[in-house]
């Protein structure tokens, strides 16, 4: 499920984007540069669940892997950047059922991202820029002896702003980055065990990153890097959504308050244009 809006906002600023990497080197640009990378990564996940008083509920960890590509252009002062990736992987998952009973499983993660960015070079080193994101994931809890499982579908869309700080060294480049939301959507779609499908909506995610890249040129078209980012993501808690089977009402549900911390490492090879 996502939300209409947010869907909306997505497409707009990735059309925006787009329209700009193609429109870019035929506007009279001195310097244009093209470069697009393939790479994998893995990330180091957490996630807490609170009650209203803030007690913990559940807490959740693991590890993700999985796939990402990237393109940018570079147009004088200006660039603009694509980016997908995916990743999935099992969370140990510690929580408790809703009579109290402790409860110990396994949850499946599942993401798919989208990404589009803006910066603008203020010197030479320094840049200040926005991203948009778009992010589909998928919680499948594992049923236990005690409990039913069932999958959590969310939908999140984040807009952020920030800076970016480039340095060359005898080791390569490296640039420091860190961002922070501006505006943020997030619905989710939960199946309940033997009942219709519950739609819950949230307050505005906030987020914030902090990323440091590596890069080093293996030949003059040639490149590597790797980049560690450390990414805070607070969602309150859901509105209250009526659960109903076979559209006759049967009771009430909501997500509490989460915290999810991702500490993503990723290595790619790429071409400069």
């Amino acid at each position: 499920m996502t939300s209409p809006k947010g869907s909306a906002t997505w497409w707009g600023s990735f059309f925006i984007s787009t329209v700009l990497m193609v429109a870019l080197p035929s506007n009279g640009c001195e310097k244009t540069a093209w470069e697009v990378s393939l790479g994998t990564h893995r990330d180091d996940s957490k996630l807490t669940e609170y009650a209203s008083e803030g007690k913990i509920l559940v807490t959740e960890h693991g590890s993700l892997t999985g796939t990402e590509a990237r393109a940018e252009i570079f147009c004088d002062s200006w660039s603009a950047g694509l980016k997908f990736d995916s990743d999935g992987g099992d969370h140990n998952y510690a929580g408790q059922t809703s009579l109290g009973s402790t409860l110990k499983t396994k949850s499946r993660i599942d993401n798919r991202k989208v990404g589009a960015s803006l910066y603008w070079r203020y010197t030479e080193s320094l840049q200040f820029g926005m991203d948009m994101a778009q992010q589909h994931s998928t919680r499948t809890i594992a049923g236990t002896t005690i409990a039913k499982g069932y999958p959590e579908i969310y939908d999140r869309f984040m807009t952020r702003v920030g800076p970016r700080w480039t340095v060359l060294s005898n080791f390569g480049q490296w640039t420091i980055a860190g961002l922070v939301s501006v505006h943020g959507l997030q619905t989710m779609s939960l199946q309940l065990p033997g009942n219709d499908t519950t739609a819950l909506k949230f307050d505005s995610p906030k987020q914030w990153e902090l990323a440091i890249r590596w890069r080093n040129h293996l030949s003059e078209h040639l490149f590597m890097d790797a980049t560690f980012r450390y990414i805070n993501t607070e969602i309150g808690q859901s509105n209250y959504g009526i659960v109903t089977s076979n559209g006759v009402p049967v009771g009430i549900a909501y997500q509490p308050k989460m915290t999810v911390v991702d500490l993503p490492l990723s290595v790619a090879i790429g071409v400069l244009f």
